[in-house]
């Protein structure tokens, strides 16, 4: 937030973009603003954001899981690596 604040100015636009390794670009991205807080955001169009718990399940709002990411600029899997899951 500090940043943001420091480099923030009314004709000047801030991005935050997330992508994981997976996502041969970002998969999120948020407007930053001074003294609000910075988020991943929301997903770019054609990805779709997933909170799940160990058992691919999602997670009630607000509750703590793993950010599972799809969309069309993500990879199948990783290189000599089997599936790690069938759904």
């Amino acid at each position: 937030m500090e940043l943001v604040r420091r480099w923030w100015k009314p004709e000047r636009e801030i991005l935050n973009t997330y992508g994981p390794t997976e996502a041969s670009v970002g998969a999120t991205f948020a407007h930053c603003y001074p003294d609000e807080t910075v988020s991943i955001g929301r997903p770019l169009p054609n990805y779709f954001c997933y909170i799940l718990n160990d058992d691919l399940d999602p997670v009630a709002d607000g509750a703590e899981g793993e950010l599972c990411i799809s969309g069309i600029g993500l990879s199948p899997g990783y290189l000599g690596a089997a599936a790690s899951s069938s759904r």
